[in-house]
């Protein structure tokens, strides 16, 4: 997961793993969506993802929208306890950012 913080960079802010909510009907759903915005490397242009997140990842286009619930930040900058809730397709990528999250 990504948001852009004030300066406009693209910052790593987690990941989110598939969690007690997710279905067969969701993940092919999902799949459709972000298979065409796929791409070889990470879209971040500030905070870096670290290499142990990095090694599993699929890289897409920041064109979509998802929408989690987090406990708190950690140290580092990432979500602490995301859980997936849905996309969200009313919402643009320039809105999410670190400031508002």
């Amino acid at each position: 997961m990504a948001a852009y913080n004030p300066r406009g960079d693209l910052d790593y802010i987690g990941h989110v793993g598939t969690g007690t909510g997710w279905n067969t009907a969701l993940l092919a759903n999902l799949a459709t969506v972000l298979a065409p915005l796929e791409q070889p490397t990470p879209p971040t242009t500030g905070r870096a993802v670290p290499r142990a997140d990095a090694r599993d990842a699929h890289w897409v286009r920041p064109v979509t929208v998802g929408e989690v619930v987090y406990r708190t930040w950690t140290p580092d900058g990432s979500l602490r306890h995301p859980s997936w809730r849905g996309l969200r397709p009313d919402k643009d990528p320039q809105e999410v950012n670190v400031d508002k999250l």
